[in-house]
């Protein structure tokens, strides 16, 4: 969504991929996972590390503001989920 696309972390994140993007579209269809993998690893090596995370919570509110809304928890994909990201 609008709020989390301007995050610094995600538009940090969008030119990792992009950095990574010709190697990606030039693998083939079995090395591309390994490409993903890399990306992911790269990511989660920063200092502080990269997170993939999404919004839990009883009420997940929507819209404006919504990010940082009281009660939203935020939790860790994992690594399969990130690289299907």
């Amino acid at each position: 969504g609008g709020g989390t696309n301007n995050h610094s972390g995600n538009v940090k994140f969008r030119q990792l991929v992009n950095e990574h993007k010709l190697r990606y579209l030039a693998a083939s269809k079995v090395d591309k996972p390994k490409v993903a993998r890399d990306v992911v690893k790269i990511w989660r090596g920063f200092t502080p590390p990269g997170r993939f995370l999404t919004r839990t919570g009883d009420v997940i509110k929507k819209g404006a503001g919504s990010v940082k809304a009281e009660g939203n928890c935020w939790l860790d994909v994992g690594d399969r989920k990130a690289r299907e990201k």
